[in-house]
């Protein structure tokens, strides 16, 4: 059987990575690409300007509409597809450090944690289930809509066929389903497979400190340097980018509550349900997408300091009474770690419970208020 995508279409070192094939297939179908080859570059650069031109065209749209009606959920959605755009320009001008850090996560021998491949499918599932559900249940309501006004999430120039005009519901509503928050979720999934991959990395180290066995604790201890490394490299490389992840979940967390608790479209029975099953697809979503990217990141960091924890109380096992300068240089560096090496999104739900309970509690507070000023 022939492949649709060919393992050079997504990256050239990372032939064998089923874990990280879905999100590089998506990120090429929005125009950003791993690999090296010509080729692929010069059809990356199509699918950008298509994906640009799809983000511009809804824009335009949405901003037209926040004109035409002044609708605090068409205003979160011009700053979501803004936030979209400067997201897509991190992730392209670091593609290649995303690349460095694939590349070390294959010598290591990627592909070889099941939790991150099995990962990987679900996110694939979830996001196609979160973009095609509410697109289908949204299209097939609207035909039952008796108000003709061109609210927003409809079409505003008639169309005679109503196939027609369900085909271009439809897709309108897919191609705002994905740039409001799927290509958000890619990338966060991107980042929760990797977290994934280290993580299977770092539990093979703990479980052969654990051995206890001289010779297994010498490679450890070469090994655990490497995987400071490429979290490192990968903390660099995706720190902006997760700070304007967390940014778009919450915009859209905001978004979609402020619309199930004031829809100004109450009134009519059809409408008002159709709102709120797009409203309660992107609240749903981007809580989602915090929950996932936070978990695992805080797993990954709790693995790795325990496994520092294990090189520490290992370190005079491998160091002979003549090392004792170089054994305490050593358990200083580790030391350094501890304070150094955290990710972005480590301790969110420890560290940061009491922020983000008081938004939760501002956001319901202002929904109340844009109901109450009928904004």
């Amino acid at each position: 059987m022939t492949k649709v995508f060919p393992n050079s279409w997504t990256m050239d070192h990372t032939h064998r990575c089923n874990s990280l094939r879905y999100p590089l297939i998506i990120f090429l179908l929005c125009g950003i690409t791993l690999s090296k080859s010509k080729k692929i570059i010069m059809v990356s650069h199509v699918l950008g300007l298509v994906f640009h031109a799809v983000c511009f065209s809804i824009l335009v749209q949405i901003s037209c509409c926040f004109y035409r009606f002044r609708s605090s959920f068409a205003a979160f959605t011009v700053i979501t597809n803004v936030l979209t755009l400067v997201i897509w320009w991190a992730l392209c001008i670091k593609r290649q450090k995303y690349a460095k850090v694939c590349q070390c996560l294959k010598r290591f021998g990627l592909n070889k944690c099941n939790k991150a491949v099995i990962f990987a499918r679900l996110a694939l599932i979830v996001l196609l289930t979160m973009i095609f559900f509410p697109s289908t249940t949204s299209t097939i309501m609207l035909n039952y809509s008796t108000n003709n006004d061109k609210r927003c999430n409809e079409c505003w120039f008639k169309i005679t066929s109503i196939f027609g005009k369900n085909m271009f519901n439809f897709f309108l509503q897919i191609s705002r389903y994905f740039i409001n928050w799927g290509f958000t979720f890619t990338i966060a999934s991107f980042y929760s497979i990797i977290c994934l991959e280290i993580n299977g990395i770092v539990c093979k180290l703990i479980k052969d400190l654990n051995s206890q066995e001289f010779y297994i604790a010498q490679k450890t201890k070469k090994q655990y340097r490497r995987v400071v490394q490429i979290m490192i490299d990968f903390e660099n490389s995706m720190s902006f980018l997760v700070f304007l992840v967390f940014c778009n979940c919450f915009n859209e967390f905001f978004r979609g509550l402020t619309q199930i608790l004031y829809n100004p479209q109450a009134n009519e029975t059809i409408r008002h349900e159709t709102i709120s099953i797009i409203a309660f697809a992107y609240f749903i979503g981007s809580g989602l997408t915090f929950i996932m990217t936070v978990f695992t990141a805080d797993h990954l960091q709790q693995n790795f300091g325990l496994l520092r924890n294990l090189m520490l109380e290992t370190s005079d096992l491998m160091s002979k009474p003549s090392d004792l300068s170089d054994l305490l240089q050593y358990d200083l560096i580790l030391l350094e770690d501890k304070d150094n090496l955290h990710l972005t999104a480590w301790d969110m739900f420890i560290v940061r419970k009491g922020l983000i309970i008081t938004a939760l509690a501002s956001l319901i507070s202002y929904s109340v208020i844009l109901g109450q000023l009928k904004i």
